[in-house]
């Protein structure tokens, strides 16, 4: 048989063009068409007409067609109005100059404005269907970093034009049987019969068509699979029928089991070493997988030659120092600092390998004269010294790292108070831009340096200074500033910061929320002093808020105020807002609290002049003078409070009589009620009580009666005087009862 020759070998068919599919229509050569040679052109017949007139000496300008066809809305008609033969004059030429300078100046005058118009479209259309030269633009200027050595580990593609390869052979998969196979199968058993009724035309096969014998040559090919999954033991079988289905799933997993998967991964990370040599995490990822999967051998093994490979690589050594002891990690990172002596954490294992303190000296000096510009190998280095030699290493150290804040922080803290002052000032010229010096020379003349006042001027001249070099003042990271000093114990650093920030970037309608909102969150962090400079600060600038002054006093009271603290605030608070009955309240009961009934008395007194229709204030100044046993000032008191004929001051009247014991003077009061409050029950039913306590009981039946013609609706009042009525009537007493 011979064999077809190959695609590029074939000839085209007859008559194939190549390219016409896509538009392409071919080119001929000189050699198809022979010489060249000029071309006999047919002259046109409009211009022989027209060259013909004017041998007659006719004249065209009236052959103009000027019909509605040939007119324009905006260039008229076709032809010209104009004689065939005018001429072209200087006017002419002066008319075209002016209209091209305009034209030219328009498009001057427009062309900023179409040009960025031009770019927002092609930015909009390159966002919406993106060039895939654009798509791959990062990628592509990463090509540049690539060198001889990555080019070259590209692996080849390899030949992909055989088309006819074999498939492999998938086992278990499942193919329905032919025809063929179960008549063979029928043949084999013996189970032939033939159909008794002749087949009708048109249905005659040339195989016989045993319906039966298809039957069985399918049940014999499920007893063959049947028997692959069963479980023979001494001749029996344990398959359950019913749970085929369950035994496959069963069979399907344990051909994708562990040992599989970890075999599947052990090959993927293989080619990709194989692939690339130099890929670091391609030999991290396998000694990974072994060590999971328990081969600790393999796992060095493999490091071990990563290290040889890929010694530039400084997480490769690192790995390799985890799976091995210390004495080995020792030995592998001595050579990997050889090749690697610039990495960091190389060294910082190779120090905590170190089990002597001198020992991790010496490995850190050594590693500082490779990295003198390594904070890490600084602050390592230095926690391990004392003092004394700390404030030798960290001269040093802000010699190598000027900008480092912490550095410079570390060591004033360190020197002494004037010694301190220097470090801050060269650090302040080292680093002009940042405000944790500034904080920390103020924190230093208050906590240190025995100049509490210091800090007011010291906050506002750096901020000052960090504006003049740019730095924007961020109001959230000062409070945070504040907070943090507070917990230092740096009171005044806290307040002159708030002072300096709290007003920044804060809308003038909304500086009483925002700044309740920042006390608030300030005490939820047990930052009180923040609150409290906070509050201070509100109520300079809010004087007439009572609920600021309020807010302030919870503070003082809650949080360890002193009593002269909070005093000095309701004062101020009294003195402010003159009309708030709750802040005098306030007031007077603190005054109490302390023990200053003068005092409380006072409070009262100035608190009638500017409230005197209070009913608050009169009776906190009545039981005032109950609770220090002046009966007589407090009746007088309210006698002086009824002028104002309120209910509830003539209810306290009768209640002070009744707690002294004085029956005839609580029923006078209580007549005089009820002409001025008929409609109150309360006053009927302290009445009744009145005469059951005097044992009046008839007295007590009319004064209910009368109170329910008035209050009929009062429900307390009907019970009242039920349980008067059933003291009277045994019967109706024990119905009540039940």
């Amino acid at each position: 048989m011979m064999e077809r020759p190959a695609w590029l070998d074939q000839d085209g068919p007859a008559n194939y063009v190549a390219g016409i599919g896509r538009g392409a229509t071919g080119f001929t050569t000189r050699s198809d068409i022979g010489p060249a040679r000029a071309a006999a052109v047919a002259p046109d017949p409009s211009q022989l007409a027209m060259l013909a007139r004017k041998a007659n000496g006719e004249d065209d300008q009236d052959n103009q067609d000027y019909s509605e066809a040939q007119y324009d809305q905006f260039e008229g008609y076709g032809g010209s109005f104009m004689a065939p033969n005018s001429i072209y004059d200087s006017e002419d030429k002066e008319a075209d100059d002016i209209w091209e300078s305009i034209d030219r100046k328009m498009d001057e005058k427009r062309k900023l404005r179409r040009e960025e118009k031009m770019k927002e479209e092609m930015k909009k259309i390159l966002q919406e269907r993106p060039t895939i030269s654009s798509q791959f633009a990062d990628l592509k200027s990463e090509l540049s970093k690539v060198d001889y050595s990555e080019w070259d580990s590209i692996p080849e593609i390899g030949d992909t034009t055989q088309r006819y390869k074999k498939k492999a052979k998938i086992e278990g998969r499942l193919m329905p049987a032919p025809d063929s196979l179960l008549d063979r199968a029928r043949q084999v058993n013996q189970m032939t019969t033939s159909m008794e009724t002749k087949p009708e035309k048109g249905m005659d096969t040339p195989m016989a068509n045993d319906l039966l014998g298809v039957g069985q040559g399918k049940k014999q090919l499920l007893e063959l699979k049947m028997q692959k999954v069963t479980d023979n033991v001494s001749g029996q079988t344990n398959v359950d029928p019913k749970g085929y289905l369950t035994s496959m799933s069963s069979t399907t997993k344990s051909v994708t089991g562990t040992a599989e998967e970890a075999s599947m991964a052990r090959l993927l990370f293989a080619s990709a070493r194989q692939t690339n040599p130099q890929n670091g995490p391609a030999w991290i990822g396998s000694v990974r997988h072994e060590r999971e999967q328990g081969k600790i051998g393999q796992a060095k093994k493999l490091i071990l030659e990563a290290c040889e490979v890929c010694p530039n690589h400084q997480d490769i050594w690192l790995e390799a120092v985890s799976l091995h002891d210390a004495e080995h990690g020792k030995v592998i990172l001595a050579k990997g600092i050889k090749h690697l002596p610039k990495s960091i954490p190389l060294w910082l294992e190779a120090v905590a390998l170190e089990s002597d303190k001198n020992a991790k000296r010496k490995v850190l000096r050594k590693a500082l004269e490779v990295n003198p510009t390594s904070e890490k190998l600084w602050k390592a280095a230095i926690s391990l010294e004392e003092p004394e030699d700390a404030k030798i290493l960290l001269s040093r150290a802000v010699e190598c790292l000027p900008k480092s804040v912490d550095m410079w922080i570390a060591l004033q803290n360190l020197e002494t108070v004037e010694q301190a002052r220097v470090v801050l000032n060269k650090a302040r010229i080292a680093i002009p831009t940042d405000f944790s010096i500034w904080i920390a020379a103020s924190e230093l003349e208050e906590l240190r340096g025995n100049n509490p006042s210091r800090p007011e001027l010291l906050i506002p001249k750096a901020m000052k200074s960090l504006v003049s070099q740019g730095i924007i003042i961020d109001r959230e990271q000062w409070i945070n500033e504040a907070e943090n000093c507070e917990k230092k114990g740096a009171k005044m650093t806290c307040k002159a910061i708030i002072r300096q920030v709290i007003d920044l970037n804060i809308e003038e309608e909304d500086r009483k929320r925002v700044w309740v909102e920042d006390a608030e969150a300030c005490l939820s962090r047990s930052s009180v002093e923040t609150a409290r400079t906070i509050l201070e600060h509100a109520v300079t600038v809010f004087p007439g808020k009572k609920s600021l002054w309020r807010k302030l006093a919870d503070l003082e009271k809650k949080h360890g105020g002193s009593k002269e603290t909070i005093e000095a605030v309701l004062k101020k608070a009294t003195t402010y807002c003159p009309k708030a009955e709750i802040l005098w309240l306030m007031y007077a009961k603190e005054k109490w609290l302390n023990n200053d009934v003068k005092g409380a008395r006072d409070v009262l007194e100035n608190a009638f002049n500017y409230n005197p229709d209070s009913e608050q204030i009169w009776l906190a100044a009545v039981k005032l003078e109950k609770e220090n046993n002046e009966p007589g000032r407090a009746r007088l008191i309210l006698s002086k409070a009824r002028e104002n004929n309120r209910e509830k001051v003539w209810r306290r009247s009768v209640q002070l009589e009744r707690e002294l014991g004085n029956k005839e003077e609580e029923r006078q009061l209580l007549e005089e009620c009820l002409k001025k409050y008929p409609q109150s029950p309360k006053f009927w039913m302290m009445k009744g009580e009145l005469e059951e306590r005097s044992d009046q009981m008839e007295a007590a039946r009319e004064t209910y009666q009368r109170g329910l013609k008035n209050c009929p609706q009062c429900v307390p009042l009907w019970i009242c005087a039920s349980r008067l009525e059933a003291e009277f009537q045994p019967d109706l007493r024990e119905r009540m009862q039940n």
